[in-house]
């Protein structure tokens, strides 16, 4: 699924940051996830030693939890899912179970999303897949 930042400066001679490449791939799927009706409710959700949650969106009577995850397309170590392993799965599910009980939504359902956000250096195209993990 190709994304188009809304901010995206094609004519920028300038190389981007790993912070503003990261910054620009949340954009990017947020806004994704939007126009496909899920509302956002919050991006950067923090819980002091547990961890960070990249985006937290509603549907209906589902909370998603989305971790964004980034990889050049011509990486040497894996895609960006594979960035994902048993420890970061637990700090993201204990920091969604952290917000859950602080704004009182036990009633909802969850489900938890990779974003594996690829790019090519020099093509203003993110390319993203969803995954369940």
């Amino acid at each position: 699924m190709p994304c188009y930042p809304n901010n995206m400066n094609e004519s920028s001679k300038k190389p981007e940051t790993t912070r503003s490449l990261g910054k620009r791939a949340e954009e990017a799927v947020s806004d994704f996830l939007s126009q496909k009706g899920l509302r956002e409710i919050t991006r950067n959700y923090r819980v002091n030693r547990i961890g960070e949650i990249d985006l937290i969106f509603k549907r209906k009577h589902v909370l998603y939890f989305v971790e964004v995850r980034l990889r050049k397309s011509n990486s040497n170590f894996g895609g960006p899912e594979d960035t994902i392993d048993a420890y970061k799965r637990k700090k993201v599910y204990l920091a969604a179970n952290h917000f859950v009980q602080s704004y009182r939504m036990t009633e909802y359902d969850m489900e938890f999303w990779a974003a594996c956000v690829r790019y090519t250096p020099g093509i203003p195209v993110l390319h993203a897949e969803f995954r369940p993990f």
